[in-house]
């Protein structure tokens, strides 16, 4: 009976792991295309990820560049042999200064907000 629960548990395991990991990858792609086209539309970078999916509303070029992207990275993997390792702590550290860095404009920002509420709120009495 033990060993029927262990195992049990181990499937359950598996598909909360995969299912986790699947729903943070896929909201970081999409987050990612709508910054990349954000900032396409601002001018901050080529104006031709600037376009959206006439139906789906989705930056379709930017996914699809990102697509494309995730493709060499999977062939360059399969050809050099790369340890899965260097996959994992490569992105990781990127993914960690990158959230850094957000953070920072987030309280950079904070501030500015902080104080215009301040002012509005002077204002009011």
């Amino acid at each position: 009976m033990l060993m029927g629960a262990r195992k049990s548990g181990v499937y359950i395991t598996a598909c909360l792991a995969l299912f986790i990991t699947f729903s943070t990858i896929h909201a970081n792609i999409a987050g990612f295309s709508r910054m990349v086209y954000a900032m396409s539309r601002e001018g901050h970078i080529p104006r031709y990820f600037a376009r959206l999916h006439e139906k789906s509303h989705t930056p379709v070029r930017v996914l699809l560049w990102l697509g494309a992207v995730f493709c060499a990275v999977l062939l360059i993997q399969w050809v050099y042999k790369l340890n899965p390792e260097v996959l994992l702590k490569r992105p990781s550290a990127a993914f960690i200064a990158s959230y850094v860095m957000t953070m920072a404009a987030a309280l950079k920002l904070l501030r500015r907000l902080s104080a215009w509420a301040c002012c509005i709120q002077g204002e009011n009495k």
